[in-house]
């Protein structure tokens, strides 16, 4: 009896990681960034998703949780505007992801589920280089004026 229940826990524990995809183990579904700024010249910072939803609007430094994925099969997007004031935007930073090399590794190991669901469902097939964001001091403060439009 023991033996059998023994047997049990291994062949779950061996499908579990079966359909547990390369990705989803390595990279995660969240990608963290930290948004700051070296200069102290920005006092706060805006972040929109692709949809256009304020995800953080405070601020900096600060460090974030991004979600990876924006659907099935479709990475997500983040435009950050740093600003002096609510009045005066002065740089814009995107954060873009592009496919990880950990989701190759799939076909490898024969893990058609990961590769076919998992991690397309969960975004965890996405990665970005971006772990920190910082103003591009090439804008200078006039060059976007105008308020942060909601």
């Amino acid at each position: 009896m023991l033996r059998n229940k023994k047997l049990i826990i291994m062949y779950l524990t061996a499908i579990m990681l079966y359909l547990s995809s390369c990705s989803y183990v390595v990279n995660g579904r969240y990608h963290y960034v930290t948004i700051r700024d070296t200069s102290h010249v920005a006092n706060g910072a805006e972040v929109t998703n692709r949809k256009g939803q304020i995800c953080y609007n405070g601020t900096i430094p600060v460090q974030l949780s991004l979600k990876k994925g924006s659907g099935f099969m479709r990475r997500e997007e983040y435009n950050v505007l740093f600003y002096c004031d609510q009045m005066s935007v002065f740089s814009i930073d995107t954060i873009c992801f592009s496919r990880s090399k950990s989701y190759w590794a799939n076909l490898y190991f024969f893990n058609y589920p990961g590769f076919l669901i998992v991690d397309p469902w969960t975004g965890a097939m996405w990665l970005s280089k971006d772990t920190i964001c910082e103003p591009n001091l090439s804008h200078a403060p006039a060059s976007l004026p105008g308020p942060i439009r909601r």
